[in-house]
């Protein structure tokens, strides 16, 4: 989101769901996700009350002095998991019962890595640890791990912080889970969980989730949950995106997806289905990612000023670049892209391109989204989220 509002002209799904009837609701824990942004569309309820930068900003100065830089999330004005669940329970206990569209958005497997006890302790295996990496401050601020020089000690301190980060959100999300289906025991309920990026721990020279879409960064859990709804157990193989929740959270709630909404249901994918023809490919579908530059990537790194396309059909994955670079994985042969085809695979390239070109003017064409007004701008840049 970063520079960019969502335009007026976008019918949202809370706005769809509004309409149908439901009582919508969100909770976050991200300054990006901030109304600022015009993402409270369609909703009753929009809890973005975050504590300020510079509050943040103060007490992580502060708690570094004084050696206590583990009790905090510095820099960003966010909130712990549980804080956020907490400010949804207070909602709830008020609320009178009718159909409810609840979104919550949790930033806690996110650098800077402070998972809290008993979590940091739990996956820390070297609490000894007195490497590159030690201070907080550093684990957003360093992209190419090469260019910091780190080794495999450094990789593993931050990969074990981030393991405790997300088994912290899991034990938050396990008792969110228990409390929404007591209270929603006679009603019925749809929970989705995602995400909407991963994180590179060395992979590709890279660390974090900026300047990259190469797998680590796209491959990120969608989980449906309705009992009675949603058959359990069943595991989907099917490349699919994030674009299709929205669709399929419609189809199952049997209300009509505007023609104008990206993605497509996924209800039929779960259903039992008679098995490939031999050599068939189940990952089949289509797919695209997009990244934008990074203002502040770029002005430190200056080749990652390009936007990035991801395009997957078959076994193919194309990594093209605005500037005219590009990348090509057999994604099946070769899952953790390893190995640059577009040398020997010219034709499939040159194709793939075309593609990807046709679904960027596309996008173009229906995009309603727009620069961020001055006032706004400014706003934000006085509580530190944009440079």
């Amino acid at each position: 989101m970063g520079h960019w509002r969502l335009g007026d002209e976008n019918r949202t799904l809370p706005e769809i769901l509004q309409e149908a009837g439901f009582f919508t609701a969100c909770f976050v824990s991200n300054p990006f996700l901030s109304r600022v942004f015009n993402l409270d569309q369609g909703f009753d309820v929009y809890d973005d009350e975050l504590e300020s930068w510079f509050y943040r900003t103060q007490l992580w100065r502060i708690a570094t002095r004084l050696g206590a830089a583990d009790r905090w999330k510095p820099h960003y004005a966010e909130r712990r998991a549980g804080a956020t669940v907490s400010r949804l329970s207070e909602y709830l206990d008020s609320q009178r019962g009718e159909p409810c569209f609840l979104f919550l958005n949790f930033n806690d497997p996110h650098a800077p890595y402070l998972p809290p006890e008993p979590y940091r302790s739990r996956f820390l295996r070297n609490p000894d640890y007195r490497g590159l990496m030690k201070s907080p401050s550093t684990h957003d601020d360093i992209i190419r791990v090469s260019d910091a020089g780190l080794g495999s000690e450094d990789l593993e301190y931050l990969g074990d912080l981030y393991d405790g980060e997300l088994a912290y959100l899991d034990g938050v999300l396990a008792e969110l889970f228990d409390d929404l289906e007591r209270r929603f025991e006679d009603r019925g309920m749809i929970l989705v969980v995602t995400g909407d990026h991963g994180e590179s721990f060395g992979e590709h020279d890279l660390l974090g989730h900026r300047g990259s879409l190469h797998y680590p960064l796209l491959s990120v859990p969608l989980i449906f949950y309705g009992p009675g709804i949603v058959p359990e157990g069943v595991v989907v193989s099917d490349r699919v995106q994030t674009t299709d929740i929205a669709p399929t959270l419609l189809e199952l709630l049997c209300i009509d997806v505007p023609m104008e909404m990206e993605g497509a249901g996924l209800g039929d994918l779960w259903l039992p289905r008679p098995a490939p023809p031999p050599g068939g490919d189940e990952k089949d579908r289509e797919g695209f990612a997009e990244l934008y530059p990074d203002a502040d990537l770029t002005r430190r790194i200056p080749d990652f000023d390009r936007r990035l396309t991801a395009f997957f059909r078959g076994a193919w994955k194309l990594i093209a670049g605005d500037d005219g670079t590009s990348l090509l994985y057999n994604v099946v042969s070769d899952p953790d892209e390893t190995q640059d085809e577009s040398e020997h695979e010219q034709e499939t390239v040159a194709d793939m391109v075309l593609r990807v070109e046709t679904w960027v003017g596309e996008g173009q064409e229906r995009s309603e989204s727009t620069p961020l007004d001055a006032a706004t701008a400014e706003r934000l840049r006085s509580l530190g989220y944009l440079e």
